[in-house]
């Protein structure tokens, strides 16, 4: 408990701007480690080798390789939005079960809980970069650990299906959990308030948006 009352003094003396900031330049690194480590031009050219011919191939691969900087100028603006959604979504749920809050505690709880996303990317770069060497793009894109798509065939699936098999994984539940966590500290409220308030803002949210991305997919299929 102490440990728990200085760790909410600590985190609460940052501002959502110093936080912002350093989750920004952890995706950053860990982008580059993923591109860098991983992905490199012979990947990328068998990648475009099953559509086109080699020749525009490489094309092709060129121009992604020297267009490459746009992606660390998005990737800040897309986790933005990304956690701009999130702490709306959140903050309906806190209005909805009459908890106050302030949108800077939300904020915070929405950042902190991001951080285990960070947790496969490492896993990830362990796994191709150390252990299994001989990979394909499909195979990066594919890597889901501790996911539905790892203790089941995906391909015995309808395509549709294979976004909600990957993203239902642990971490997305952890993902829960420590927002529930975070927001029970920051904002003084019991955990298994916060975690029903998450459970039916959050959670419902995500279940609409799998279910119209299956739609979508089936209506295009």
């Amino acid at each position: 408990m102490v440990y728990l009352t200085s760790f909410k003094q600590e985190v609460g003396q940052l501002s959502c701007r110093s936080l912002l900031l350093f989750f920004f330049v952890l995706v950053e690194v860990a982008y580059f480690l993923v591109s860098y480590s991983l992905i490199d031009e012979s990947i990328l050219i068998d990648t475009y080798l099953k559509q086109v011919a080699y020749e525009r191939a490489v094309d092709l691969v060129d121009r992604q390789m020297s267009m490459q900087w746009v992606n660390y100028v998005f990737l800040p603006c897309i986790y933005s939005l990304v956690f701009f959604c999130v702490v709306m979504v959140v903050s309906g749920g806190l209005i909805l079960f009459d908890v106050k809050f302030s949108i800077r505690s939300v904020l915070k709880a929405t950042i902190l809980a991001e951080f285990v996303n960070f947790i496969p990317m490492i896993m990830k770069v362990i796994w191709f970069g150390l252990i299994h060497r001989t990979y394909s793009m499909e195979d990066l894109q594919s890597f889901a650990p501790l996911s539905l798509s790892s203790i089941v065939e995906v391909s015995e699936y309808p395509a549709y299906l294979f976004s909600l098999i990957q993203t239902s994984s642990l971490f997305w539940v952890g993902y829960i959990l420590l927002l529930a966590f975070f927001l029970s500290k920051f904002l003084e409220n019991a955990f298994s308030n916060m975690l029903m308030v998450v459970v039916a803002s959050y959670g419902s949210v995500w279940v609409i948006m799998q279910v119209f991305t299956v739609f979508i997919l089936i209506s295009f299929s």
